[in-house]
């Protein structure tokens, strides 16, 4: 989260995730959107308390039904798919929007250099080419468990 609000000279100040179901979401979605369909990820930015502060602040409502329905279809792992859901609602802090074709494919863009960011950070760019990207991700939920059991 850091390297991303870095880039783009911001910074992190409070930001809260919060998981629901998809009826959840639906229900979001209508009474604050005012929108009547299911979504992976709803975002509602905060303003700072303080003046001149740079930091982001809101809270990001994902929809674990939905984060699960797409990675099954994109044949991603569905940590792969919550990972680049909550980084899609960081990038919505940060004000990135994907209105427009054009608006979607530079979120799509910076949701993959986050990504990237995420595997330099925990493992090194090598490791991720040599195993084709996606087995990355069967990888952080082994050092998961191990960290778990230690």
């Amino acid at each position: 989260m850091r390297r991303v609000c870095d880039e783009m000279n911001r910074t992190v100040g409070e930001i809260n995730f919060q998981y629901t179901d998809d009826e959840g979401i639906l229900k979001a979605n209508r009474a604050f959107l005012q929108h009547d369909y299911y979504t992976d990820v709803i975002t509602f930015p905060r303003e700072s308390e303080q003046e001149g502060d740079d930091a982001i602040y809101g809270d990001i409502l994902i929809s674990i039904d939905t984060v699960a329905t797409n990675a099954q279809e994109l044949g991603v792992p569905f940590k792969q798919e919550l990972y680049r859901v909550m980084i899609h609602g960081i990038l919505h802090l940060l004000g990135i929007d994907d209105q427009t074709q054009s608006e979607r494919e530079l979120m799509r863009m910076a949701e993959d250099r986050a990504l990237m960011q995420l595997v330099e950070m925990l493992e090194g760019r090598d490791y991720f080419l040599e195993q084709g990207g996606s087995k990355f991700f069967k990888h952080v939920d082994k050092v998961c468990a191990e960290d778990k059991a230690r």
